[in-house]
């Protein structure tokens, strides 16, 4: 059994995945352009540290841009997802359908933003559908993020931080007479559209995404 053991290669071995300092892995790589976490410049951003010694580290890029004008950026010119950060650049698509429904402030906010899934939160995304139009939300189930008394145990779309955005995206597209069954795939007509704002403040109109 001993024998068998020591012939196997460890780990750490010169060659193997974990030799090196930062551990080589294939993950990511079947996409061609598209850089993983071990091909970027990436510097460390937050340090946890135990009796001084490091125990967690979180590297990341930052870049501090004014219009088309990098003032500053450290970390590398890194691909990124878009997520919750292109939420007020995607609500420009819908922005004349929601001025023509006459948005309050509250539903404004809660349109182009992400929330806790608090009382107020929920009651501001609500109020732009009517309730026959509750079950269209696509959003995923979440529960509150911050919970104080008595606990959330049912997961609910109304309590994800997006769920804002997508009552917005439902009551515009209502409004724009656009088909509301499959809004959150890329095939909806309203994507294009999306795009087209991107390009338009990148100023960069032949501008295509790597990945959607």
């Amino acid at each position: 059994m001993s024998e068998d053991l020591g012939e196997q290669p460890s780990s750490v071995s010169p060659g193997r995945p974990g030799s090196a300092i930062y551990p080589n892995n294939p993950l990511g790589e079947q996409y061609e352009g598209i850089a993983t976490g071990r091909d970027v410049e990436w510097e460390p951003l937050v340090d946890f540290r135990r009796m001084d010694v490091s125990e967690n580290t979180i590297h990341g890029a930052i870049a501090w841009s004014h219009g088309t004008e990098i003032i500053h950026s450290f970390g590398g010119n890194v691909l990124v997802y878009g997520r919750s950060m292109m939420k007020p650049l995607m609500m420009k698509v819908f922005k004349d359908a929601l001025t023509e429904e006459g948005l309050s402030s509250e539903q404004l906010a809660i349109s182009c933003s992400s929330h806790n899934g608090d009382t107020e939160h929920v009651a501001a995304a609500q109020s732009l559908l009517t309730e026959s139009e509750w079950g269209l939300m696509q959003c995923p189930l979440d529960v509150p993020l911050i919970q104080f008394g008595r606990q959330v145990r049912r997961p609910r779309r109304w309590f994800h931080t997006c769920s804002g955005e997508h009552a917005a995206m439902l009551k515009a597209l209502r409004r724009m007479g656009i088909n509301r069954a499959g809004y959150t795939l890329p095939s909806s007509p309203w994507f294009p559209m999306f795009l087209d704002v991107l390009r338009d403040m990148m100023g960069n109109p032949d501008w295509e995404p790597q990945r959607v």
